[in-house]
C-alpha cells in the first residue's frame, strides 16, 4: 500500500478541485493512478475535513504535564493554573480515579466493602414434594 504525506494529499485534492484528470495527477506526482483513485475512494470522491481536536479536551502534552504534577504530589489548582485551565476541567477525570496507593475508586470500594452487591440471586433450597 502506498502512502501519501499530508502535502501530497493536499497537492491531489487541489488538483482534481481544478478539474486535473487522475492520470495526469498520477504522472505528475510519479505515482500510479491507482494510487491516485484508492486515496480519493477512501472518502467517497470527497475532500476530507481537516480534523482539529476541541479545545475543552487535554492535548497530550497536557496530560503528561498533569501527571507530572500528580507525581510531585501538586494540588489539582496548583496544576489547573499551570495549565491555565478550569480545575474542574480534569479533576473530575483524572485525579479522582486514584490516589496516592494507585488503588482506583472501585478497587477501594471493593476492600471497603462498598462495593455493589452480588447480581446473582440467592441460592433457595430445593422444595421437594
Amino acid at each position: 500500500m502506498v502512502r501519501f504525506t499530508e502535502d501530497e494529499k493536499t497537492e491531489v485534492w487541489d488538483r482534481y478541485r481544478a478539474g486535473e484528470p487522475m492520470r495526469l495527477i498520477a504522472r505528475r506526482m510519479g505515482r500510479q493512478s491507482s494510487s491516485i483513485r484508492t486515496l480519493m475512494l477512501r472518502s467517497g470522491g470527497i475532500r476530507p475535513s481537516v480534523r482539529c481536536r476541541d479545545q475543552r479536551h487535554l492535548t497530550g502534552v497536557e496530560r503528561e504535564e498533569i501527571s507530572r504534577g500528580v507525581a510531585a504530589g501538586e494540588s489539582a489548582r496548583a496544576i489547573a493554573r499551570r495549565l491555565e485551565r478550569s480545575r474542574r476541567r480534569f479533576v473530575g477525570s483524572w485525579l479522582v480515579t486514584g490516589d496516592e496507593t494507585g488503588i482506583g475508586r472501585a478497587e477501594r470500594n471493593k476492600l471497603r466493602g462498598n462495593g455493589p452487591e452480588d447480581p446473582r440471586p440467592p441460592s433457595w433450597p430445593l422444595i421437594r414434594s
